[in-house]
């Protein structure tokens, strides 16, 4: 796992899927890249994780736990090519006791 600090840009809606489980988008900024475009990182919290991102809003700096993963798969046009996940294992403010 890896651990990574950044400030919340956006944090998605709760997406429930037919097999009961849960996923939701938080989007943090890292800072900005050696061309001065803003470094925006999106990790995907899954299960009970999805609920403790309601006391988190835009603009908090935080610090996240998570997990790097990825698999195979097929595009619609049929182009094979590999797709990675950022999982959000754990979120904190800076300077705060919150988490899961």
């Amino acid at each position: 796992m890896y651990e990574t600090e950044g400030t919340i840009e956006s944090i998605g809606d709760t997406e429930t899927f037919g097999d009961g489980h849960k996923k939701r988008k938080c989007i943090l900024k890292l800072g900005v890249d050696t061309k001065g475009r803003e470094n925006l990182v999106e990790f995907e919290a899954m299960f009970e994780a999805t609920e403790s991102l309601e006391t988190y809003a835009a603009g908090e700096t935080v610090i996240v736990t998570w997990e790097l993963s990825g698999n195979r798969g097929t595009t619609r046009n049929g182009d094979v090519r590999v797709f990675n996940n950022l999982t959000l294992k754990e979120i904190r403010a800076v300077n705060d006791e919150r988490a899961f």
